[in-house]
């Protein structure tokens, strides 16, 4: 099973333990300057004298007591939200003419929109503007993001299950000399190029290998011959790539020695 989330209550709960923890370090800022203040004034210091020492003024005093007054009557404490926000400092004309220049360019960003403004229309909206007025357009749907812009990357889904383990081929079966896998490539060496053939058993883990100028039948039936007079066992069966080049050129070989050929099937791109 997957978990991918805890129940609602735990995140209630903790949004309502993270409250209580900030509610606790005000509640003790504001009890540090009431406690400090009110022992200097038990001791007779002057309101002048317990503002130095403190460091807050008598404002500050009895704005603190208020302060914990409303916290003991479990009111919150004042947002600190500014009372004037900033407002837009566009209108619908400058959102419609940004709308008529999007849609008639859908791959062009607030940059080059706000370039064609001012030099075009003598709008001199600036970069910023245009986009936000292009992030209300898009959550309207009035404009669509342009193909070409950065996406995000795709998050992985679990939705179909997770991948599953790779298999290996189970090789024991296998004979001494059975299914010999011959591969060949090309080798370049000071301007010279050359045709390495390579054969290789999965069960004794013996490897030969030769190099001749080309891959031909001939070439082929050399390497052959060659393999079966100095491998240190019999030949069962050989074993290609059905995406090889030089397979025909085997195929031929292996039917004069009379040794059966396997050709595996191409892989898929």
């Amino acid at each position: 099973m997957q978990i991918k989330g805890l129940h609602k209550n735990i995140y209630r709960l903790y949004r309502y333990a993270r409250t209580q923890e900030l509610l606790e370090v005000y509640r003790a800022h504001h009890r540090d300057r009431v406690l400090k203040w009110r022992k200097l004034k038990e001791e007779g210091v002057s309101d002048q004298t317990a503002q130095e020492f403190v460091g807050v003024s008598r404002a500050t005093y009895y704005r603190s007591c208020q302060r914990l007054k409303d916290l003991e009557r479990n009111l919150q404490p004042p947002s600190k939200k500014p009372k004037r926000v900033n407002k837009p400092r566009w209108g619908e004309a400058e959102k419609q003419l940004v709308l008529k220049l999007r849609r008639e360019n859908p791959t062009y960003g607030k940059a080059k929109l706000a370039v064609i403004l001012k030099r075009d229309h003598g709008q001199t909206l600036s970069e910023s503007t245009v986009g936000r007025i292009l992030k209300v357009l898009k959550e309207k749907g009035l404009v669509q993001i342009s193909a070409s812009a950065v996406r995000a990357k795709r998050k992985r889904s679990f939705t179909k299950g997770h991948a599953k383990p790779w298999t290996y081929k189970d090789y024991r079966a296998f004979q001494i000399g059975e299914r010999v896998q011959i591969d060949h490539m090309t080798v370049t060496k000071n301007g010279v190029c050359g045709k390495h053939f390579q054969a290789w058993d999965r069960k004794s883990k013996v490897i030969m290998a030769h190099l001749y100028s080309n891959a031909t039948s001939m070439s082929a039936k050399k390497f052959l011959l060659e393999l079966v007079k100095k491998m240190p066992f019999k030949i069962l069966s050989i074993q290609v790539d059905g995406g090889s080049e030089f397979r025909h050129h085997f195929e031929d070989a292996c039917a004069n020695l009379g040794i059966p050929l396997i050709v595996l099937p191409p892989k898929k791109p």
